[in-house]
């Protein structure tokens, strides 16, 4: 058979189909490997992920490194502080989208229409 035999073995359409799955396989189980190997680390590791994550503003991410600590109902209350600051931090960026996409429709704490200023600088 040879290197040609086993070339056009290759080439065939069931051979082809056969090493995509082959390929998706691992890459299902690579993805899997991951998902165990983050299940497994160690306590400082989650909170240095927790820390990164806060750090790239992803208070999100950050209570689930949190929450996935083994004592992690000893964390209420700073579980409890990070959602509200994540709350607090997706109504401010709501409140200045607004104001970009809409200046006229601006009101002060009275409800008085407040005038754009032009950009400084």
């Amino acid at each position: 058979e040879g290197e040609n035999g086993a070339a056009a073995r290759l080439a065939e359409p069931d051979t082809i189909s056969s090493c995509a799955s082959r390929r998706a396989k691992r890459t299902r189980c690579a993805s899997f490997t991951a998902f165990c190997d983050q299940r497994r680390l160690t306590s400082r590791q989650r909170l240095e992920r927790a820390r990164m994550f806060l750090e790239s503003s992803r208070p999100e991410a950050a209570v689930q490194e949190i929450r996935n600590l083994p004592n992690a109902a000893a964390a209420r209350d700073w579980i409890a502080d990070a959602i509200r600051f994540a709350n607090a931090q997706r109504a401010l960026e709501q409140l200045e989208t607004a104001a970009v996409l809409e200046p006229r429709a601006l009101r002060d704490g009275d409800g008085q229409a407040v005038a754009p200023r032009a950009p400084t600088g």
